[in-house]
């Protein structure tokens, strides 16, 4: 429920939004049915994503009041964003997309649109025309990237229920807390502690950005919420353009960095952090996808991924010194595991400390074959298995949902040369083992196999998909568990 002053606006909004919030919790339709017997080349999906598109903008051609319904969908995109954390996940981060892309489609048919003569038409099957073409470009999205993977279906389906359950999981990599005491001062005493790295890379758009901690105490911030026409305890806030004035310049330019003008393409995936709206002299801001969207920021910002974001609301690229210094942290994580748990690992000598060392390098002395072998990130002995495992760690960005592109997750994997490098430096360490381990650990142990893990902070398609002799895969989630019930 909204509430404005002016009546006749007010009954409006009202109007669509009893249309939505009826068509909102409808099953999805699977129509128009798409013929991809084959698979489509990018041309190929782009023309038909287009015919799509054209029959979505004729649907808008029969909408009484297309400015209106505008609202109502921004509305209902935040109301779709609020259930994905109640209820379903997976079914409700399409609906919130379905509506997302409605909603910048109609801002597109608003700016292009030359009608002017009004004509009576029936709204609700005119909007759930809309919904179910909005489903059928999401849908034709998620065919085209997996059309390559249809052999793999079933792994396919498992991996996003695995990824679900892994994204409603506490406890991941990034919010683990190193146990050590040495190494948690060694680690402030290098400015890579989870604090410092976000602090640093929060400094470079302080003069643009407002951060979560810093918001509610915002004075225009609490002016806002004075001036909100809606209910206080409701997630939209509504105020008037002209009150605008009242606020400072830097939190008016934190607004309108996130207002649906900034959106160039209703498919861009950045559009769903959008939490401003501006129409009917009125600014409309939804608190929740507010809130989501500085925790993504300032969360991408601290992990040095998803730069795509970065620039495409900020101009500018990721702090590559961020980046590099957050795998460091993460990977020191890795290894606190290890040792808290007694596994045994390299050490060095830190101010009469042991610190456990990470991306060990110096096991090769020729430079060439350095570089094609890459360092071991981590190298650990177990006493209960007499393995030695070298583990090189991979903090991939995750894919957040079916819409994701899944061959550029792949490629990028081999791009790399991962798996080859894996192998490889096993097989190196293997032909003379009891130099390395006397060299790096210090002592002899009585090694009986020599095993490799590629280890991911989230769930890894490529690796998931393509099991291998040569390496162990395993996301952190895993590792985890297999640490902490001696299983390595």
């Amino acid at each position: 429920m909204i509430y404005i002053d002016n009546r006749k606006l007010y009954c409006e909004i009202e109007s669509y939004c009893k249309i939505m919030d009826d068509l909102i919790f409808q099953p999805l339709e699977n129509k128009p049915e798409i013929n991809q017997d084959k698979n489509l080349t990018k041309e190929e999906y782009s023309e038909e994503k287009n015919k799509i598109e054209d029959e979505i903008l004729k649907c808008f051609d029969k909408v009484n009041n297309v400015e209106i319904l505008s609202i109502a969908l921004f509305i209902y995109r935040a109301v779709a964003k609020k259930k994905m954390y109640e209820d379903n996940l997976s079914y409700w981060t399409i609906k919130f997309k379905m509506c997302n892309y409605l909603f910048f489609m109609c801002l597109e048919y608003l700016k292009n649109s030359k009608r002017t003569l009004h004509v009576s038409f029936n709204d609700y099957y005119s909007i759930r025309n809309l919904f179910v073409l909005g489903y059928a470009i999401l849908k034709h999205q998620i065919e085209y990237n997996e059309q390559f993977f249809k052999e793999n279906k079933k792994e396919l389906d498992e991996f996003y229920s695995y990824m679900e359950q892994i994204s409603n999981t506490k406890g991941d990599l990034h919010s683990y807390k190193i146990l050590n005491n040495n190494l948690r001062k060694y680690i402030e005493s290098k400015n890579i502690s989870e604090d410092k790295i976000r602090e640093n890379a929060l400094s470079q758009f302080s003069g643009q950005y407002i951060c979560k901690s810093m918001l509610q105490n915002d004075t225009s911030w609490k002016q806002i919420l004075k001036d909100n026409f809606s209910n206080p305890n409701d997630d939209i806030i509504i105020v008037s353009i002209y009150k605008s004035k009242k606020y400072n310049k830097k939190f008016c330019e934190f607004m309108e960095m996130f207002e649906a003008s900034k959106c160039n393409n209703p498919s861009d995936p950045e559009s769903d952090l959008i939490f401003s709206y501006i129409a009917k002299d009125l600014i409309f801001i939804s608190k929740k996808i507010l809130d989501d969207t500085q925790l993504a920021i300032e969360t991408f910002m601290t992990w040095g991924q998803y730069e795509n974001v970065i620039k495409y609301f900020f101009g500018t690229s990721i702090n590559q010194k961020v980046l590099r210094d957050y795998n460091i942290l993460m990977t020191y994580k890795v290894v606190d595991l290890l040792i808290s748990n007694e596994y045994i690992v390299p050490m060095n000598n830190w101010r009469g400390a042991l610190i456990p060392r990470i991306e060990i390098s110096n096991y090769v002395e020729d430079k060439k074959q350095r570089n094609e072998l890459g360092d071991i990130d981590i190298l650990f002995y177990s006493e209960n298995t007499q393995i030695l495992y070298l583990i090189e760690y991979k903090n991939y960005q995750m894919l957040v949902s079916r819409l994701g592109d899944l061959g550029a997750d792949i490629s990028k994997v081999e791009r790399e040369n991962t798996s080859e490098k894996v192998k490889k430096r096993q097989q190196y360490i293997s032909e003379n083992v009891e130099k390395y381990v006397e060299m790096l650990f210090g002592k002899k142990y009585n090694i009986k196999d020599i095993k490799s893990i590629i280890l991911t902070t989230k769930p890894c398609w490529h690796f998931y998909v393509n099991k291998s002799k040569d390496y162990i895969y395993m996301d952190w989630i895993e590792f985890e568990n297999k640490i902490l019930e001696k299983k390595l």
